[in-house]
């Protein structure tokens, strides 16, 4: 049976250790990503629509992760990727059709980028109406 030499062994633990650090990122992993965007928008008092990742979507073909109603009347449309994910096909049409018509269409590839894109688009919103900060609290209902 073949034995290891002690480099041998500790070159093996450095090359395991590297691709744990990469393969175990939580911040790469799609539904990580999917739980750090529910959670900001929980902690910003933000109305969002899911589409789940778990099972079969209902939802028109190519629609975005998550849609977030954001203060003035503005929304974000953010699809959630890995960092080596790839749009399909209706995923980019409807990306395009979105842009097209106007809309804040966004990929995000980890939980930084993801809360840092919401926090933005915040930040737009209130500043082209002129506002002060989103204080998560609810302004009113019609």
């Amino acid at each position: 049976m073949p034995r290891f030499s002690q480099a041998d062994y500790i070159a093996y633990l450095a090359r395991r250790k590297a691709s744990e650090h990469v393969q175990g990122k939580a911040d790469d992993d799609e539904a990580g990503i999917h739980e750090a965007i529910i959670s900001e928008c929980r902690r910003l008092g933000l109305y969002y629509v899911h589409n789940r990742m778990d099972k079969p979507s209902t939802a028109t073909v190519g629609a975005p992760d998550f849609i977030i109603a954001l203060p003035h009347g503005k929304t974000l449309w953010i699809e959630a990727k890995s960092r080596q994910g790839k749009l399909r096909t209706e995923q980019a049409a409807a990306a395009v059709w979105l842009a097209k018509l106007g809309h804040n269409f966004r990929i995000v590839r980890s939980m930084a980028e993801a809360i840092r894109c919401i926090n933005d688009a915040i930040e737009t919103a209130e500043t082209e109406n002129g506002d002060e900060k989103h204080s998560g609290k609810q302004q009113g209902v019609l």
